[in-house]
């Protein structure tokens, strides 16, 4: 009895807390949505006569993914991570959160492949049904929602741990800088046929379109330092300060989108495997 009295207190109290808007994860969230659907309507509509799109495109291409995941580890550690004491109750709606994501993306994994799978054989069907199951197929699209659901598991498992490391930045740095020079590592690692693909997920590898989940750990793992900032500053509760901030940076990218229109981004692009 008193146990379920506890969990509707926690229940009460993470009502309240996660009424708390931040306002600048939600004007860096809606940015980038604005971005990502530049870059892709470029990418599908767009003839490549236009410097300063083609830059836009290659820029919405490069970070769009990197920020959102960013900003999705801000967000867990504020929502999910923060309090100790609502860890009953968080866990829940983790929990929650994490089956949605994974059934969405199993929803859109099978849309995309439905054409694929009907025209299959009966053992090549179920072969690829198998593989989108196990992530070991990847269908267009959809490779950018595999990490979110394997770090949103990761905050359902450990989230105590991830506090820990969220609240001391040195240490946050350290072990990123570890996980991707693991993943960099791994990656030039050739393994058997039938583990490369989720070692392609793992780490990266030739051939796979993959968000590797080593090389981007640093992104989601500085995103839970920010969120843990966030919680601790009253800096950022300024809009237009804020706003004036990422008027400068968005003025500062459109710069650079039009010199990136001519610029081999193969270099920078070792820092984002895919």
């Amino acid at each position: 009895m008193y146990n379920n009295i506890e969990v509707v207190i926690c229940e009460q109290a993470m009502t309240h807390h996660f009424r708390k808007r931040y306002f600048v994860l939600d004007l860096l969230r809606g940015s980038v949505v604005l971005l990502m659907i530049l870059a892709h309507s470029v990418y599908f509509f767009h003839n490549s006569t236009n410097s300063l799109l083609l830059g836009m495109e290659k820029i919405g291409n490069t970070v769009c993914f990197t920020v959102f995941l960013l900003v999705s580890g801000a967000v867990s550690y504020i929502a999910y991570i923060k309090h100790e004491e609502y860890i009953i109750g968080s866990r829940k709606k983790l929990l929650k959160r994490l089956l949605v994501i994974l059934g969405s993306y199993y929803l859109l994994a099978f849309f995309v492949s439905s054409g694929q799978i009907l025209a299959s054989q009966a053992l090549d069907k179920w072969k690829l049904i198998i593989d989108i199951l196990t992530f070991r197929a990847l269908p267009s699209y959809t490779e950018f929602i595999p990490p979110f659901i394997f770090y949103s598991f990761l905050v359902f498992i450990f989230p105590k741990f991830l506090k820990q490391l969220s609240n001391s930045l040195p240490i946050s740095i350290i072990i990123s800088i570890y996980l991707y020079f693991t993943g960099f590592f791994l990656y030039g690692i050739k393994a058997p046929e039938f583990f490369e693909p989720w070692k392609a997920f793992l780490a990266g590898s030739e051939g796979y379109f993959r968000f590797p989940i080593l090389q981007y750990a640093p992104i989601f793992i500085l995103g839970m330092s920010w969120g843990h900032w966030l919680r601790t500053t009253e800096k950022l509760h300024h809009k237009k300060e804020i706003s004036r901030f990422l008027a400068i940076v968005s003025a500062i990218e459109i710069l650079i989108a039009v010199i990136a229109a001519n610029i081999n981004f193969k270099p920078f692009d070792i820092l984002f495997l895919r």
